[in-house]
């Protein structure tokens, strides 16, 4: 039983036990005003340029859903990109998370497109302005990794 608890923790994502407040179900949204561009790859949408197909580009409020599977992320356009996440409700936060697919289970065999260098901000007060809460490197050869926030 406690084999069968841990593989769908491990399903579900609940690798950290902690609460998540970036998720679309509780409230959490995409400013997509403050938001970088989404990754349209030509090919993905037509063929021979006459027959239109659907386009496999996600949005970003994909990153709002605990799904982390191949093709269930959000590719943005260039090598650099930012994302404004509007949380339900203010919270202090100590900690953030950020969670890749291993390369075991990656389409192309590969992490090229897995997150590297960020930085984090948040908002505060009334005018609201930015807060510098840290610079980070994500490893991709580690699926998931906590950061520490100033």
């Amino acid at each position: 039983q406690k084999l069968a608890q841990k593989i769908m923790k491990m399903i579900q994502g609940d690798y950290i036990e902690k609460p998540d407040f970036a998720l679309k179900s509780i409230g959490a949204s995409i400013d997509f005003e403050q938001t970088s561009a989404t990754y349209n790859h030509d090919k993905a949408r037509s063929y021979c340029s006459w027959i239109r197909l659907w386009n496999y580009a996600q949005p970003p409020d994909v990153i709002l859903e605990p799904n982390v599977t191949p093709g269930n992320c959000w590719a943005f356009s260039g090598d650099r990109g930012q994302v404004t996440i509007r949380l339900a409700q203010k919270v202090y936060l100590s900690n953030l998370t950020l969670q890749h697919i291993p390369k075991t289970i990656s389409l192309s065999g590969s992490l090229d497109t897995a997150p590297k260098d960020f930085v984090i901000y948040g908002m505060e007060g009334s005018p609201r302005e930015e807060v510098f809460l840290g610079a980070f490197q994500f490893q991709p050869e580690n699926i998931i990794q906590t950061f520490r926030l100033q």
